[in-house]
């Protein structure tokens, strides 16, 4: 799963996300974030949006689907997000 937001998060709110999803947060950033899990966590969701004061939105993402966080590239495999090690450059 992904998250992306409309506002950068600062790095206290960075901070509340590390907390929150520990090692279920594979990778983030100011706009984007990456998690381990599977499964859909709302009450988890809804805290962090109230702590972060704006929208989350949540994606769920195929398996060689790719993201980009603090200039890594990643892509999903079937253990999850995993660097990629031939990203394509532009």
């Amino acid at each position: 799963m992904s998250m992306s937001f409309d506002d950068p998060l600062n790095k206290k709110q960075q901070e509340i996300m590390k907390k929150m999803f520990g090692d279920e947060l594979v990778a983030n950033d100011e706009k984007t974030a990456l998690l381990q899990g599977r499964e859909f966590m709302q009450k988890k969701m809804s805290t962090l949006a109230n702590e972060l004061k704006q929208p989350v939105k949540l994606e769920m993402n195929s398996i060689g689907d790719t993201k980009t966080v603090n200039g890594v590239e990643y892509f999903l495999t079937v253990d999850g997000w995993k660097p990629n090690p031939n990203p394509i450059k532009p």
